[in-house]
C-alpha cells in the first residue's frame, strides 16, 4: 500500500468517525418531550381570566379531553378515566378554590353528578384553576 492510498483511507476514516461524532452529538440534544403539555397548562390560567369560568370560553369537559390528547413518549399525560379516591379526597380543596368562579363551579357539580363521575384529565383542569 503506497503512502497516498493509506492517507486516503485514513482521512475516510476520520470522516467517518467526526461524521458519526457530529450525529450522535446532534441527536443526543435534550428533547422537551413535555413541551406541549407545559404550554398547554402554562396556557389555562390565562384562557381562565378572560373567560371568568364562562363555560362556553373555559370548557372543562373539553380542554380536559385536549389534554387526554397530549402524549410523552406515547403514553397520555392523563386518563379518561375516572379519578382515584385520593384525587376524590383533594378535590374538596380544589373545589373551595375554584367556588370563585360560579361557572366553574357549575361545571364541577355537573361532573360530579354525571354517571361518569369526574376524570382524572378533568380533576387536573381543575387543579390547574385551582392554583390561578
Amino acid at each position: 500500500m503506497t503512502g497516498r492510498n493509506r492517507l486516503v483511507i485514513g482521512s475516510l476514516i476520520f470522516v467517518v468517525f467526526a461524521s458519526s461524532a457530529i450525529a450522535i452529538a446532534f441527536n443526543s440534544q435534550p428533547e422537551d418531550r413535555w413541551a406541549q403539555h407545559d404550554d398547554f397548562i402554562k396556557a389555562l390560567p390565562a384562557k381562565l381570566q378572560s373567560s371568568q369560568g364562562n363555560q362556553s370560553e373555559f370548557n372543562i369537559v373539553a380542554l380536559a379531553r385536549q389534554l387526554s390528547e397530549i402524549r410523552v413518549d406515547g403514553m397520555p399525560v392523563c386518563t379518561v378515566e375516572e379519578v382515584s379516591a385520593e384525587q376524590y379526597i383533594e378535590l374538596s380543596a380544589v373545589a373551595e378554590k375554584v367556588s370563585v368562579y360560579p361557572g366553574i363551579n357549575l361545571q364541577l357539580n355537573d361532573m360530579l353528578d354525571s354517571n361518569a363521575g369526574l376524570s382524572d384529565c378533568q380533576f387536573r383542569i381543575l387543579e390547574v384553576v385551582a392554583g390561578s
